[in-house]
């Protein structure tokens, strides 16, 4: 299994390293990666729904009495982060709770395109890197704005130990969403391999069922320990 498991990220690696003769491997002196192009495909995505929402849908809900399902769970999303985001941070929700939709939309919608078969964007270190970065700017700026100067008082206490604790908020975060992703990633691929050409049905039905939970897992466990880091910060 060991071997397999070694096999499955060398093959992995292989495809990420170079794209096709047709793309570019390069742009603007960028090396240009699959999880770059599914990222940025995501992203765009997410923004062309959003615009649709804000410049179609909206309009029309304000003018109805009665809520489809489209804007209910739109409402019921936007509500569960901003009532985590409240718990966290308090009246500050509103700056806090827009952006973890964001990231929380990246994460879903990224992990769901191994279903497409491209490559997720949280297999790169480099995004959740990003995300783990992210959650740790909050944390210090809203300490901050709370705290003021009494923020650093935190510091004193214990030695190196709470600058320790706090600076490897973001590196975990990263390595756990990371894994977590990657993981799911490499498995699915040995399931193919060792399936060979009877990789039709239950292959894509374990893809489908496994990933679609992957997706709302990690999408839910990020955002909460977010909000919790964030938090904790501004007790």
């Amino acid at each position: 299994m060991s071997n397999a498991l070694i096999i499955a990220v060398m093959a992995v690696g292989e495809d990420e390293g170079r794209l096709p003769s047709l793309a570019p491997d390069t742009i603007a002196g960028t090396q240009l990666t699959w999880t770059a192009i599914t990222a940025s495909v995501v992203v765009v995505l997410i923004l062309l729904f959003a615009l649709i929402i804000r410049v179609f849908c909206i309009p029309r809900w304000r003018k109805k009495r009665t809520a489809g399902v489209l804007q209910t769970v739109l409402e019921s999303v936007v509500g569960m982060f901003d009532k985590e985001g409240h718990d966290a941070v308090g009246h500050n929700a509103k700056y806090l709770a827009p952006w973890y939709i964001g990231c929380c939309g990246l994460i879903f919608f990224g992990t769901l395109t191994e279903l497409f078969g491209m490559r997720p964007p949280l297999t790169d270190l480099n995004v959740t890197l990003a995300l783990g970065v992210s959650t740790f700017i909050f944390m210090i700026f809203f300490g901050i704005k709370e705290k003021k100067w009494r923020f650093f008082s935190r510091y004193s206490k214990g030695l190196f130990i709470p600058i320790i604790s706090d600076a490897i908020v973001p590196f975990s975060m990263a390595l756990r969403l990371f894994c977590s992703v990657f993981s799911g990633f490499v498995i699915m691929h040995l399931l193919y391999g060792v399936m060979g050409d009877w990789a039709v049905g239950v292959p894509a039905l374990a893809a489908v069922v496994t990933t679609l939970f992957h997706a709302i897992m990690q999408t839910y466990v990020f955002m909460m320990l977010s909000y919790a880091f964030i938090g904790e910060m501004t007790e």
